[in-house]
């Protein structure tokens, strides 16, 4: 096929296919979780986020692109979920706000929504960090836009969109420590390659069967064994909430969310906040959630709450799965491998610069596996 124009009944579908190809795989993903901290539930949280969005459009025919990507990204703000889930939502806010004034938008200007995807989102983290599904749609958006020429179709785009993303993941682990220490890609730049191939597939007509479970994470029982009297606090509680602005507590137009922002950044990490017209949402990692809950209370009462000692979440994860990397030294240009026999011509090779020396034994003739494992060390 050669799509040259997206409509809202198309990004619908696109939005669709994304979850239910996450879905398939988010328990990969979860297995990949290690930052910020390794609770495992960063494919639960992608996919119940994504599922909101594809959800706010169900029940709907016949709406222009800008009408579609605004409900999608009014769906995801308020079941965005997890640190992940909070940023892959304004990702998709982003775009509808590039989306704008579109009944319909050709290569060039969904290339434009999904670069404001990108400023959206890092926006909408207070200290962003690179090696993260940050740099993986940044970086994907960016070489996209730079191969579009006048001829292109949606299918060539997405290609070029997929092709980098790809490429961008498995650089995660020399942009952050504890991805490389651990043998992994970033799981949140791993959930949206899935979304990603599941959103080109509808390109080609592929619909994705949509599961009708919500959560496999909701179903899990708490094993409240892992923290006990004798425990000690050691990560803190994953606190998020929807906050509904009130004009009897402060005057709405004039809040200023960076205030909040700053405040929070004082008694949390991972802070992710933003404001959506009345509605502040925020996700913050703390040793004291009620002294943010009441802080917030200043301004408004809250919508939704969710509050998760992260103890009962951190769990140490067996990595098992297509996106599993080695740790591995920062990329060269050219590798040496070499072939000796003894301790003496070994010491002579590792002097000269090679990177890995292959005992030959006596008859100096390795196995083809030797030299595969050379080559991937």
């Amino acid at each position: 096929m050669n799509t040259t124009t997206m409509n809202g009944t198309l990004f619908a579908r696109m939005v669709r296919n994304g979850a239910a190809n996450l879905n398939k795989s988010r328990t990969i993903v979860n297995d990949l979780n290690v930052f910020p901290i390794p609770d495992g539930d960063t494919g639960d949280n992608m996919y119940m986020t994504m599922d909101s969005g594809s959800v706010a459009v169900k029940d709907f025919a016949d709406l222009t692109l800008e009408e579609t990507s605004s409900k999608v990204a009014r769906g995801m703000l308020l079941g965005a979920r997890g640190n992940s889930g909070v940023i892959l939502s304004r990702i998709f806010a982003g775009i509808a706000k590039g989306f704008l004034g579109n009944g319909v938008a050709d290569v060039n200007a969904v290339a434009k929504a999904f670069a404001c995807g990108v400023d959206e989102s890092y926006g909408a983290v207070s200290v962003p960090v690179e090696g993260t599904i940050l740099t993986v749609y940044k970086d994907a958006v960016a070489y996209a836009n730079s191969r579009i020429h006048e001829d292109s179709t949606l299918e060539e785009y997405f290609e070029d969109f997929l092709e980098e993303l790809r490429r961008s993941l498995d650089r995660t682990p020399e942009l952050l420590a504890v991805l490389k220490e651990a043998g992994v890609v970033d799981s949140g730049g791993a959930g949206f390659v899935y979304i990603a191939e599941g959103m080109r597939l509808a390109l080609d007509g592929t619909e994705l069967e949509t599961a009708e479970a919500k959560s496999e994470g909701g179903s899990k029982a708490i094993d409240t064994s892992t923290f006990t009297e004798n425990s000690v606090l050691e990560f803190g509680y994953c606190t998020e909430f929807l906050l509904r602005l009130q004009s009897c507590k402060i005057n709405v137009d004039e809040f200023d969310e960076k205030v909040l922002i700053d405040y929070l950044n004082s008694v949390g990490e991972s802070v992710v906040a933003f404001r959506d017209g009345s509605i502040v949402k925020v996700h913050v990692h703390t040793m004291k959630p009620g002294e943010i809950l009441n802080y917030c209370q200043r301004f408004g009462e809250f919508l939704t709450l969710k509050m998760e000692n992260m103890m009962l979440q951190h769990h140490a994860t067996t990595i098992q799965n297509a996106f599993e990397v080695k740790p591995r030294k920062p990329h060269k240009k050219y590798g040496i491998v070499t072939v000796a026999s003894g301790n003496g011509i070994k010491d002579t090779f590792t002097s000269l610069g090679a990177d890995v020396v292959i005992d030959g034994g006596q008859s100096m003739n390795p196995s083809a596996e030797d030299f595969v494992e050379a080559f991937e060390s």
